[in-house]
């Protein structure tokens, strides 16, 4: 039986786990949290590796999407499996590259910033593709999950909570706070591109 992989934090588990151990340190060693800030100044992996070895979390106390885990358990193995449907395999495949792409892109983005050399195209640029791909997201984990994906929480037939329809309905708010994507395609055409100016009415 091959086991099915899924995401773990705000999926999985309601929460962060960099969130859960911040607070699990803070109960067990709280002292450590002094050095919290140069850890991070070494870097995300620095912090995460610094937090775990300070106590870790116990990950029976994580708060878990119980029903996304009895789904979980209730699918694997069988020919409900989503991983069965080629065309859902090539869809988290097509997440994924898109996934790859963006941490590359964040990277680029920290390292430019850094620097001071970070353009106005360049950071209209990653919001672009950041609020697009939470789109994308939760329009593919809706389908994936059939009708009962596209319910709301409400609903007693909604799956996983709702989860996937509700958060389908607020990445559309991602598409206009902070600048609507057209507002930084425009951004990134004129002052990236050197497109000329759209009218002004």
């Amino acid at each position: 039986m091959h086991a099915i992989y899924v995401d773990l934090d705000g999926t999985l588990i309601r929460s962060d786990l960099l969130m859960e151990s911040l607070l699990a340190t803070a109960r067990a060693q709280p002292l450590r949290l002094l050095f919290v800030p140069w850890w991070l100044l070494r870097g995300r992996a620095c912090l995460k590796e610094n937090l775990a070895a300070a106590g870790g979390v116990d990950v029976r106390t994580l708060p878990y999407r119980a029903e996304l885990v009895e789904w979980l358990q209730r699918h694997e193995g069988t020919n409900l499996d989503v991983r069965s449907d080629p065309l859902v395999r090539d869809q988290l495949a097509y997440l994924a590259e898109r996934i790859a792409v963006g941490r590359a892109l964040s990277y680029r983005i920290a390292h430019l910033q850094a620097a001071n050399a970070l353009t106005p195209a360049q950071a209209s640029l990653s919001k672009l593709f950041w609020s697009s791909f939470a789109v994308e997201l939760k329009d593919v984990g809706s389908r994936i999950l059939g009708a009962g994906g596209l319910l709301m929480p409400e609903s007693a037939d909604a799956v996983v909570d709702g989860h996937f329809s509700e958060g389908l309905l607020l990445a559309l708010l991602h598409q206009i706070g902070g600048g609507t994507n057209e507002v930084q395609r425009n951004v990134i055409g004129e002052t990236g591109l050197g497109l000329p100016r759209e009218p002004r009415a």
